[in-house]
């Protein structure tokens, strides 16, 4: 079998590291279950309905309606009169284990219900089911059968709706959108990134090794682009949840679920920057996390096309 060798960027080497590469998806339990179906429906209504009667919706309304996320949102919208929201990493809305999933989708639809400026709301999570996609469209939802592992190219202004997703997924919607005229599109309502640089993850377990070298390179690999963007990322934290003090003797599960639900969310909103800046700013935020250095590392590489090749490949210095 024939080799080739050829030189690629960081950014391609762990993308391939990853395994990061946009495929057509279908539910994998493909049951058509109408009891299922009908339960989780009265579950969704269930959670619906108390979410929206709860002190904790009734604070984000005003919050969003009255701050400078209001601001940010009318500025936003200059050009449009609505956006989409897209959704990734939902989870499990039939899962008894935790309810999570089933009150950030909950706070998704009473936004669209109560916020004029959002037209309809896509979602995609690969752990779905037949029977909850069924049950997301009667929502009004439309669901999406291609994982793009968050590297959508945004051409409207969109909302990204991602409480507690994957920090990859944040990276590489980031970097997909790179250009002003792009990442002006977007909102990210989601974990706080101003937290991710606090706090940056631990990669010596994914790269099984405490070689600083390697480890700043992980930081970049991860979350590169979530450092870059903070000159001109203005980012705005939910307040702390409310509690509805008279119910919490009878209902502290549901505070606890809220709790843990919306932990460390926040709104990022981009500054306009020119072609030239922002590469500019990506790349000197690159050279601080070592990308740039003479770094070397072989990969194995599956090409299709008639037959499966294969090909070393090595890192760009």
């Amino acid at each position: 079998m024939a080799t080739s060798t050829r030189k690629v960027t960081f950014d391609e080497f762990f993308r391939a590291l990853f395994n990061e590469k946009g495929e057509q998806w279908t539910p994998t339990d493909l049951r058509d279950d109408h009891d299922r179906k009908e339960a989780l429906k009265q579950k969704m209504d269930k959670f619906i309905n108390e979410l929206e009667s709860s002190q904790f919706y009734h604070d984000f309304r005003d919050e969003v309606q009255g701050s400078h996320i209001s601001e940010h949102i009318r500025w936003f919208l200059v050009s449009e009169s609505k956006m989409r929201i897209v959704i990734y990493g939902i989870g499990s809305i039939e899962s008894d284990e935790k309810h999570s999933p089933t009150l950030q989708l909950g706070l998704a639809l009473l936004m669209k219900k109560d916020f004029g400026w959002i037209e309809g709301i896509e979602l995609f999570d690969p752990i779905l089911s037949k029977t909850e996609i069924q049950v997301l469209e009667s929502l009004g939802c439309s669901v999406s059968y291609l994982n793009e592992y968050g590297r959508r190219k945004v051409l409207k202004p969109t909302m990204f709706f991602m409480p507690h997703c994957d920090i990859r997924l944040y990276n590489n919607l980031l970097e997909e959108n790179w250009k002003p005229e792009l990442l002006s599109n977007i909102i990210i309502f989601g974990n706080s990134f101003d937290s991710y640089i606090k706090h940056p993850p631990d990669v010596s377990k994914i790269f099984h090794t405490n070689d600083p070298r390697i480890r700043k390179l992980g930081i970049w690999a991860l979350m590169g682009n979530i450092l870059a963007s903070q000159t001109f990322t203005s980012e705005f934290k939910m307040r702390t949840i409310s509690y509805d003090r008279h119910k919490i003797g009878q209902d502290a599960s549901f505070q606890r679920d809220c709790d843990i639900s919306f932990f460390n969310l926040s709104w990022h909103f981009f500054s306009s920057l020119t072609r030239r800046r922002m590469r500019l700013v990506r790349e000197n935020t690159r050279n601080e996390y070592g990308a740039s250095v003479g770094l070397r590392s072989r990969i194995v590489v599956r090409q299709k096309k008639e037959n499966v090749a294969t090909s070393n490949t090595s890192l760009e210095e």
